[in-house]
Parts: structure tokens; C-alpha cells; sequence
């Protein structure tokens, strides 16, 4: 059979434990030579190999220049140092024992469930667990910036801005429930699209989630929120509220409740944005969130005696109020939401793949890969003569 021409770049090597002892063991040179070699080559077989050497051959891997991540899969006690020297560890439990199991950071029942883990699992726990990272960075930011810029009007005395009971419960009850459900149960695309297309995966592979220019996009966004509209609509009309005789009066109180007001919706619809995969469970989480916040600061502001006292009740009477947080929340949020959509429509990743997958197998479903324990190769179309 003649390979075909999208196949002829592609090249494997086959390496027995003799070969391999003499490629890791001998001169610098060597070592050097046989990781171009395999860095050349679409896939590398390493076969009849001692414990020892499978874990120098992940060792070898982990010294790339380009530092890649490292998984190691096995199902017996010869694959432990393997296991252990990589970066994620993966054990079957087999009929060799579980020593694999027992030392691996994942196990599973069969070999062939390797696919949904690496290309479904893998991609929706990455992407939950880098939004989740980010994004606390991102409300902590929000919220304690405020407390910043109002040390310059007050000389940065020991005043605070927020009531104690506001930094008390802001991590704990007013933005923890909407993240958990987000980290539990979102997806960017579903199990079937992931499966169909794998190159998918080559996405999270180099780490762009978490890289530094998408957290440096998420602390701009922080900055330009706070810094423009605390300085904009806050300082003029964030002191005066309503009292119960119809009149306006200046309270520190007051204004510290109307930032704490505008943070909690401002993070929690932030990540309604940012979702992708829009349950009732996590839009009632949010529900919950920001209705129990003003039930909760409500009931507050009745029991305490000090300048809270019917502060909040009076705020949620003023029509000024209500209007200043939709102008706020609006004018925080629009630019995140026209900067995701430029985002999808310039790097439309997933419509660029699909098109061109049809135009090279001629169709819509083609597993890439074959994650057989017999067969682990690259498909390929082969012109067979006639």
C-alpha cells in the first residue's frame, strides 16, 4: 500500500530496551540526538523495557525544551515508577493488581474508557478549574479595590469602607454557591462535539486559559471597572441617599453599602457571562445569591443600631438608588460582553476545525484517534493499487 500525501509527513520509531539503554545511558550527545529524533516523530514505541526505563524515558520527556505535561498509563507493579514520575498518573485496575491503582492520580475500570477521560473530562475540568482560579482572583480584586481608592479621601485611616458583616460573608455566602455550580457542572461544548472533533483538545493543551495574557485580561477588566466608574458615578451621587423625612444627607455608611450593593451583582453576572452552559441550577444559584444578599443586609440593617440602622431600607426606596446600579451594572458588564463576542467571532476554533475535517475525511464523524489497548495509532488514508 501507498500512504497518501497527508500522511507522508508523519513518522513513528520503535526502540527495544537494548537500543534504549545505550540512547539514555551513554554520552550527552546521544540523549540529545535521540530526543530530536523523537520529538520528529508522531509517535515513539518504547518496547521490552525494564521499570527503570519507563520511568527514564517520562524523565526524558519532562526535559523538552518545551516543557510539556507528561501522563503515564499502566496496570501493573512494573509500571509504578513510570506512574509516579509523571505529571498525571493513570492506573487500570487489571489482573496484575492494583499496585497502578493504588499509586496513580486517576483510575479506571477499562483501557478504552482513556478517550472520554483525556478528550471530554480532561477539557471540561480544565476549563472549570482555570475559570474558577481566575475568577477568584478577579471578585477579590473587585471587592477590595473600593476599600483602596476610599484611603484616599479619608487620609488612609483605619475607617473602613464596608461593614464588618460585608467582609465577613462576601467569600462565604454572597459569591461561593454561583462558582461551585460552575465548577461542578459547566461545559464549553458537549461530550458528543468533543469526541467527534479531538483536535479540540489541542486547545487546552498549551495552557491558554491559564496563561498570563488571559489573567492579565481579567485583572484589565477589574481595573477599568473599579478605577472609571468608582471615580465617574460613585463619588458624586454615592453619598446621598434618602432618609425617612424625604431629605438627603451624607453617610459613609450609606455609600459603603451602595459599592457592596454594585460588587455583588457586578461578580456574580460576570460569571453568568462567562458561562457557556446555562442550567437552572446555576442560574437559580444566582437567584439565590443576589436576592438572599438583599434579604439578608435587609434584615441587617433593621436589627443593628449603629449607621447601618434602616440604611439599606431606605436605599431599596430610592429611585436614584436602583437606577445608579442598573447604569453601574450595565456600564461594567457591556464591554466584557462585546469583548467575548469579538473573542468567538476572530477565533471561531471550533467551526474552522469542522470545516476542515469535512473537507479532508468527507465526514461529519471521524474519531482522529483509535484508543484501542491493541491499537493506539494514528488513523491514516491509505491508497491501496489496483
Amino acid at each position: 500500500a501507498q500512504v497518501s500525501r497527508e500522511c507522508q509527513q508523519h513518522f513513528g520509531l520503535i526502540v527495544d530496551g537494548q537500543s534504549l539503554h545505550f540512547a539514555l545511558n551513554s554520552t550527552d550527545k546521544h540523549r540529545e540526538s535521540f530526543s530530536e529524533v523523537c520529538k520528529a516523530c508522531t509517535a515513539v514505541i518504547c518496547c521490552r523495557m525494564s521499570p527503570l526505563q519507563k520511568c527514564q524515558v517520562v524523565q526524558l520527556v519532562k526535559s523538552f525544551s518545551e516543557k510539556p505535561i507528561t501522563a503515564a498509563i499502566g496496570d501493573g507493579a512494573n509500571d509504578v515508577s513510570m506512574i509516579q514520575e509523571a505529571h498525571v498518573g493513570l492506573g487500570i485496575m487489571g489482573k496484575e493488581g492494583r499496585q497502578a491503582v493504588r499509586c496513580s492520580d486517576f483510575a479506571f475500570a477499562r483501557f478504552k474508557f482513556l478517550r472520554r477521560v483525556l478528550l471530554v473530562h480532561g477539557h471540561w475540568y480544565y476549563l472549570r478549574v482555570a475559570t474558577l482560579v481566575q475568577y477568584f482572583f478577579y471578585k477579590n480584586i473587585v471587592f477590595i479595590t473600593p476599600q483602596l481608592y476610599y484611603g484616599f479621601s479619608n487620609c488612609f485611616s483605619t475607617e473602613p469602607l464596608y461593614d464588618t458583616m460585608f467582609l465577613t460573608l462576601f467569600n462565604v455566602l454572597y459569591t461561593s454557591l454561583p462558582i461551585l455550580i460552575y465548577g461542578l457542572f459547566e461545559q464549553n461544548h458537549s461530550a458528543q462535539t468533543l469526541l467527534d472533533y479531538p483536535q479540540l483538545y489541542r486547545n487546552i493543551r498549551k495552557n491558554i486559559l491559564m496563561s498570563w495574557s488571559t489573567f492579565f485580561q481579567w485583572i484589565t477588566f477589574v481595573l477599568k471597572q473599579i478605577s472609571f466608574h468608582f471615580i465617574t458615578f460613585l463619588y458624586p451621587w454615592g453619598f446621598w441617599i434618602p432618609t425617612a423625612g424625604g431629605a438627603s444627607m451624607l453617610s459613609r455608611s450609606a455609600f459603603g453599602t451602595f459599592i457592596y450593593h454594585c460588587v455583588v451583582f457586578v461578580v456574580n453576572f460576570k460569571l453568568v457571562l462567562k458561562s457557556r452552559y446555562w442550567t437552572w441550577l446555576f442560574l437559580g444559584s444566582i437567584f439565590i445569591t443576589v436576592f438572599g444578599f438583599m434579604l439578608v443586609t435587609a434584615v441587617y440593617s433593621l436589627i443593628v443600631t449603629d449607621l447601618m440602622h434602616y440604611t439599606y431600607i431606605y436605599m431599596l426606596g430610592s429611585l436614584l438608588f436602583w437606577l445608579l446600579s442598573l447604569l453601574l451594572l450595565v456600564a461594567c458588564l457591556v464591554p466584557d460582553c462585546t469583548f467575548s463576542v469579538l473573542q468567538i467571532y476572530m477565533h471561531s476554533t471550533y467551526k474552522k476545525i469542522k470545516k476542515k475535517w469535512k473537507k479532508i475525511f468527507g465526514s461529519k464523524k471521524h474519531n482522529h484517534y483509535n484508543f484501542n489497548r491493541s491499537s493506539f495509532q494514528r488513523s491514516s488514508t491509505l491508497h491501496t493499487p489496483s
